[in-house]
């Protein structure tokens, strides 16, 4: 049952996660930044919140595919913390 409770938590988190990113992206292609700018800032904020590392770092540190999104593999705290820097942008 506390699995359970943990996974909602953690599935909760992930989908607040992909909204703030949502709401993001909007707002930067609104000021004309396009897809390669887009990546670029998004992997500047993992580099900052990552403690020097960037996505492709991390993807690599975790094993996550290329085609995986990070997030998927970050800790319920960890999503949390990248949750709150899409916000500061």
């Amino acid at each position: 049952m506390e699995e359970r409770i943990q996974l909602m938590e953690r599935l909760q988190v992930r989908e607040k996660l992909a909204a703030t990113e949502t709401e993001l992206s909007k707002n930067i292609y609104e000021r004309g930044v396009d897809n390669k700018g887009f990546a670029n800032i998004r992997s500047k904020g993992d580099w900052a919140l990552f403690g020097s590392n960037n996505t492709g770092a991390m993807k690599k540190k975790l094993d996550v595919a290329d085609n995986r999104p990070l997030a998927d593999f970050l800790t319920t705290i960890t999503m949390t913390a990248k949750q709150a820097s899409n916000l500061w942008h």
